[in-house]
């Protein structure tokens, strides 16, 4: 058991981790969460916003939606029952405050300028967004806008439209526009939060969910969502703060139990840290998710060998649980076992073709094995998805190097860098493109402060085992 403790614990800060893995791609509770806020999304039409206050309690609510919708406890929809309310919410919403006048005729109510008009061309666009026809729903609700600019729903479900089709950066704008005009609507800052929780902008969803809390302290999703943005962010403190009082709900719940029993560990509570990975094994069985968690253990502290052996268990008894073929990708990778690696990227691509991660591995396996035009394909699906990536970048730029296109390689590199200027290769590399262009001087700069970095980052290695479990197995 203290030995499960320990390589658990050290999931989540083994020394060889950048800062912006950690933050993006921890564990697999962040994937899982997200693949059930799309299930939201694809069953409930800016639901949150729309309901300022609960229909009903928590308790009922959440039960409901598991039976619907099989999405568990955590995230739960508990929209599909109540498919219809939203749209008739927003229609009472784009009416109201309208003086009462003579019953519409025909043409009337297919006229955009008139409330019975938009009422219609609202209704469509939403059964268009229901449907999962997102570029007609997008231009109906903005035909909507046109004709009365202040429609506060329209612009929620446009947010809608944009987390569906992961753009959260244009999402998070128009619920900004929702929330100025309607400041009132508790729900807007559930919306905001989701889409700074889709683009892995973990800061800026905290305040979001902390208020949705505020108001409604009872708010299940919310309060774990919170949660999770101070897991992902290192705050120990602040996760077990907003998690511990929701053990009574939440105590079969294997993500719940694995990030709350970790922030123990971390703050050196062994108590509490013993009491909730005790429960972690109990409940966990011999489920596919508990052979996962138990796989990326090993896996976050280099045992290659079982984690390999845990995660094989894990997709063999789920084949579409979210991040297991990744990580058995990893693994594979880290054994040499290239063509069974490229094999898992490709089967957790199948499972979650939105993420990134999945391609942006197949494209290090395509590096390995020198298929340079498939490891481009693979980068690029991988920067569609994340643009931001900077292993991506710096995978480009390997390949342009390889394929003696220095100045293509040197701009990549470039970009890779500034995402994460501590990461000492990147700087080798483009101190390495910037001598096969014949510029000495630059090379020696980046050279510099490649020794510089790798020698903070011994420093910091050898800080973080001398803090592992004493008892820890070598």
């Amino acid at each position: 058991m203290q030995s499960l403790i320990f390589m658990l614990a050290a999931v989540c800060s083994f020394p060889g981790s950048q800062p912006w893995q950690a933050k993006t791609r921890l564990d697999a509770t962040i994937a899982k969460s997200l693949r059930r806020v799309d299930n939201v999304l694809s069953t409930g039409i800016g639901t949150y916003a729309m309901r300022a206050v609960p229909v009903d309690g928590p308790a009922d609510f959440l039960a409901r939606a598991e039976k619907t919708t099989g999405a568990g406890p955590v995230l739960g929809n508990g929209v599909t029952a109540r498919s219809g309310a939203v749209s008739d919410k927003a229609i009472a919403f784009l009416l109201a405050g309208q003086s009462a006048g003579p019953k519409p005729t025909a043409a009337a109510r297919q006229t955009p300028g008139s409330n019975a008009g938009l009422k219609v061309l609202f209704t469509q666009a939403e059964q268009a967004l229901r449907e999962g026809r997102y570029a007609e729903a997008e231009a109906g609700f903005h035909k909507v806008l046109r004709a009365q600019p202040k429609l506060v729903p329209a612009y929620i479900d446009l947010g809608v439209v944009c987390m569906r089709t992961r753009r959260a950066d244009e999402a998070i704008r128009y619920f900004q526009t929702a929330r100025t005009l309607a400041p009132n609507l508790v729900g807007l800052n559930l919306d905001l939060g989701l889409a700074y929780y889709q683009k892995s902008d973990f800061q800026d969803a905290i305040p979001a969910f902390a208020e949705v809390v505020k108001v409604q302290p009872n708010n299940l999703q919310a309060a774990y969502l919170l949660g999770l943005c101070h897991f992902v962010l290192d705050q120990y403190a602040e996760t077990v703060e907003t998690l511990k009082p929701l053990w009574d709900k939440e105590n079969s719940n294997l993500d719940y139990l694995f990030i709350l029993g970790i922030s123990y560990g971390k703050l050196k509570q062994t108590e509490e840290c013993n009491r909730t990975f005790d429960r972690l094994v109990e409940v966990g069985g011999d489920t596919p998710h508990f052979h996962f968690l138990l796989g990326r253990a090993y896996e976050g502290i280099y045992w290659n060998v079982p984690a390999q052996k845990e995660l094989q268990k894990a997709v063999e008894g789920d084949p579409k649980l979210p991040e297991a073929h990744y990580y058995l990708g990893v693994v594979d990778m880290r054994l040499g076992n290239l063509q069974q690696a490229a094999r898992d990227f490709d089967a957790e691509i199948a499972v979650d073709p939105g993420a990134p991660w999945a391609y942006q591995k197949r494209g290090d396996v395509d590096l390995q094995l020198d298929d340079l035009e498939h490891a481009v394909q693979s980068f690029q699906e991988a920067l569609k998805r994340k643009p931001d990536l900077p292993d991506s970048l710096d995978g480009l730029g390997k390949v342009y190097f390889k394929q003696g296109k220095f100045a293509l390689a040197l701009q990549y590199y470039r970009k890779a860098e500034a995402l994460a200027p501590k990461k000492a290769d990147y700087h080798y590399q483009v101190g390495q493109a910037y001598l096969k262009l014949g510029n000495k001087a630059a090379a020696q700069r980046e050279f510099a402060e490649t020794q510089k970095l790798q020698a903070a980052q011994l420093q910091h290695q050898q800080n973080t085992m001398k803090s592992l479990h004493p008892n820890a197995p070598r």
